[in-house]
């Protein structure tokens, strides 16, 4: 019994669905019908933003290399066929007597900061090629379509200690790019800090990152002479204290759009299905010494 009644539920939602087609037709018909005898045009629609595109021309001008007496690190060419975004060749040997491991200190492109991946562990007295990525999301969020220069230095540590072994100089590389084929970013939003030539400014709204947590963008500018680290130890949730990522290294005279990303993991723990208020304060260090510069007074923002 049970399975003719699942038999004639199966019947009648076909027949409503085919009802449904038939309905949708006849509408169909008739406003095709009654737009012909209409003699008005309707105007043009707003045209969309063109979706963001990279300039994939672009050639480094010329390789760079960096050296100590125990590395030297060689940027060969630039290359857009990557993942994550476009990649820097780049060859390293190690003259030591040890293992080290060779990551990006700082890097700028255009001069904003952009985020990168690279993994480069050499064993002593070998060489090795690997790739620097320039992550194709920060470049697209400072519209960089067209890259000019990447102004970069690295760092090098022993992976078993985590002794720095050294740290480079910056090196600029120059590249084909046009500044007429970039725009500039949206900076807009609230001046949440002003001082001696760093200047921050929060914008609106929130960004999700799936299975991560809720971010808050930021627009930082550092017209210092000194690198600078900014950094959020504790802020407040509606409220609630949590502990934000939130460090962003800007050179001098580079410009940067970090994100302060809160856990799902700290909003579920409070309760917070919904942001509304964010509290925090800021602090400012030489990336280079560590020594704090600055800190802000307490800032509260509404992002709902």
């Amino acid at each position: 019994m049970r399975i003719c009644s699942k038999r004639r539920n199966r019947f009648g939602a076909m027949e409503k669905s085919f009802l449904r087609v038939i309905i949708v037709l006849s509408v169909t018909a008739l406003l095709l019908f009654f737009s012909s005898c209409n003699d008005t045009v309707d105007p043009p629609s707003e045209p969309t933003e063109a979706p963001f595109a990279m300039d994939t021309s672009v050639t480094l001008c010329a390789p760079m290399t960096v050296e100590s007496d125990s590395l030297s690190l060689t940027v060969r060419s630039l290359d857009f066929n990557g993942y994550y975004g476009p990649e820097l060749s780049v060859s390293i040997e190690n003259r030591s007597d040890r293992t080290l491991q060779i990551q990006v200190y700082e890097l700028c492109v255009n001069d904003f900061v952009i985020g990168t991946m690279m993994s480069g562990e050499v064993e002593p007295s070998a060489q090795v090629e690997t790739a620097l990525t320039l992550l194709h999301s920060d470049l697209e969020d400072a519209r960089i379509a067209s890259i000019e220069t990447i102004t970069v230095s690295f760092v090098a540590f022993d992976p078993d200690t985590g002794e720095t072994v050294w740290t480079s100089d910056p090196i600029k590389l120059l590249c084909t790019g046009r500044a007429s084929d970039n725009e500039e970013p949206d900076v807009s939003g609230t001046v949440v800090y002003q001082s001696d030539g760093l200047s921050v400014v929060a914008q609106k709204g929130l960004s999700s990152l799936d299975g991560i947590g809720e971010s808050c963008r930021f627009y930082v500018e550092n017209n210092t002479e000194r690198a600078i680290l900014v950094q959020c130890f504790s802020a407040k949730v509606n409220g609630a204290t949590m502990y934000p990522l939130f460090s962003s290294p800007i050179p001098a005279g580079c410009r940067a759009l970090p994100y302060m990303t809160f856990l799902n993991s700290s909003l579920e723990e409070n309760g917070i299905e919904r942001m509304e208020t964010v509290e925090f304060s800021l602090v400012f260090m030489d990336s280079n010494t560590y020594e704090t510069l600055a800190e802000s007074e307490w800032i509260s923002l509404t992002v709902s």
